[in-house]
């Protein structure tokens, strides 16, 4: 049973945090209000009215839910996302469309999206204004709930603190929110209270500011929370020689000059604001972009990465932000999955062979949860599928893993076994370079710490000694921590 007696109130005014591993019912929790889901049990009350069911009436009722994908249409402009099926009395009208949609943007603070944006095609904004117009657009339909599936998954720091503000300041306006994330110290500075749910259940309700963090460790892992906490400090294994050595590369308007070193058994993080040059950096070591210049050697061999195929048998391999689009195959099974990363060793004669057996060993190593190696992949949650597209590339067995934020969007329970599968994996004679922009993800992960500033390495120093706040100063301004860790 997806879920067990659920019960919980939200107060107009009110920022609840909905938290929960994966598979703890969150999801189906929110699809239940949100119309898409009908209850087996129980039911459900908006303004003291019970909810009837379906989509429209959970909309009708006041409840909006922003989801992660954001279900917007990009090719289409801003007026047109907010407002498009509320405009006219007798059809579409973009005079109408513009009108509402300045109002619900002008509710959001957003005068000058309201004044200039309006005509803008979607697609060409930033993840962040797309947010915004999300929200609006629930505003416009007079939304009294609005409910954020994970909101600050693919947002810079900037944007992540601009949306809480955001959400403090609706808040204050008498909407109801209901937050979801995996990011506990955004849960902390955001949330009046918490809602845990665990195996389908709830295992805690209560005020933020009376729950300490092993009230919501133990309510999130059980029994397993003391071992979460021990992973969570986990260090890795001392690191040996260089095997990934990087001299003077630069790509012009990206990056410039980045020299750096990564160690045999070692986990090394990079960070940085989003524009950084972090990413591209990491792209162009896999062959996706070309450096214009500079020096890679790996293992002591030049590394040939004019292709990705190419860096991939020089023992490099990349595992992608966006899974789904860029890392996975949703249409195809779990085993399928597994094994794509090594097709051209398993083929023979033009012909593969029964992947069963090899899939599903990986499936128990990797601790993935699925139905067995013939389950679809769009069956499994977020973080399983995370799981999945990093036992496909350690199934190449690379020298060096390139990870580019390799826990977007999983919850605590997964972040933490996806941890430990990177440092176990270091700890084999191998080495991984890490990209995230979640500080405490780096702080908790890293055994080294680099930090991209406008293009520029501006900080190379072992994690020791290093503090959030240093970090995320160092991030900001692109200058050495004053205390503590010196590059």
């Amino acid at each position: 049973m997806a879920l067990r007696g659920v019960s919980c109130r939200l107060q107009a005014g009110e920022v609840l945090a909905l938290l929960g591993h994966n598979g703890a019912g969150k999801s189906t929790l929110i699809k239940i209000l949100a119309g898409v889901y009908r209850a087996d049990g129980g039911e459900v009350r908006i303004g003291g009215e019970p909810l009837a069911g379906g989509v429209t009436a959970s909309r009708a009722a006041g409840l909006a839910v922003i989801y992660q994908d954001l279900s917007l249409f990009p090719n289409l402009s801003v007026a047109e996302n907010i407002a498009g099926d509320l405009a006219g009395r007798f059809g579409y009208s973009p005079a109408a469309a513009r009108q509402h949609a300045a109002t619900a943007l002008r509710r959001l603070g957003m005068e000058e999206a309201a004044d200039h944006w309006l005509e803008l095609r979607l697609g060409d904004l930033p993840i962040a204004v797309q947010q915004q117009v999300a929200i609006a657009r629930a505003l416009a339909r007079q939304a009294r709930i609005l409910i954020l599936d994970e909101p600050t998954a693919s947002l810079s720091v900037e944007e992540t603190e601009r949306l809480l503000q955001l959400v403090r300041q609706l808040a204050g306006q008498g909407y109801g929110i209901i937050f979801v994330s995996h990011r506990m110290a955004e849960v902390r500075s955001i949330a009046d209270r918490f809602l845990v749910l665990r195996d389908g259940a709830v295992s805690l309700d209560g005020s933020a500011g009376a729950c300490s963090d092993a009230d919501l460790a133990h309510a999130l892992f059980g029994e397993h929370a003391e071992k979460a906490a021990d992973r969570s400090t986990a260090t890795a294994a001392a690191s040996g020689p260089v095997v990934l050595d990087v001299k003077g590369c630069s790509r012009a308007g990206e990056f410039d000059d980045i020299t750096l070193q990564l160690h045999s058994g070692e986990v090394a993080v990079l960070t940085g604001l989003v524009g950084s040059g972090r990413s591209e950096f990491a792209q162009s070591l896999f062959g996706l972009r070309r450096f214009d210049r500079g020096e890679v050697r790996l293992a002591g061999k030049p590394l040939s990465a004019a292709h990705p195929r190419a860096a991939l048998r020089s023992g490099l391999a990349y595992v992608p932000e966006d899974r789904l689009k860029e890392g996975l195959f949703p249409r195809f099974s779990v085993g399928a999955n597994l094994a794509s990363a090594i097709l051209d060793r398993l083929a023979r004669w033009g012909l593969l062979p029964q992947t069963t057996a090899s899939a599903t060993r990986l499936i128990e190593q990797h601790g993935i949860r699925c139905a067995g190696a013939r389950a679809p992949l769009s069956s499994l949650s977020g973080g399983n599928q995370q799981k999945v597209l990093l036992a496909k590339w350690q199934n190449a067995d690379p020298q060096v893993l390139l990870l580019d934020e390799p826990t977007a969007g999983v919850d605590v329970g997964a972040k933490a076994e996806i941890h430990e599968r990177v440092r176990a994996w270091a700890a084999g004679n191998k080495a991984v370079l890490a990209i995230s922009s979640d500080v405490d993800e780096v702080l908790d992960l890293a055994d080294r710490v680099l930090v991209f500033h406008h293009g520029r390495l501006v900080f190379d120093h072992p994690r020791s000694g290093l503090t959030r706040e240093q970090l995320v100063e160092t991030m900001l301004t692109g200058a050495a921590p004053h205390q503590g860790a010196q590059a």
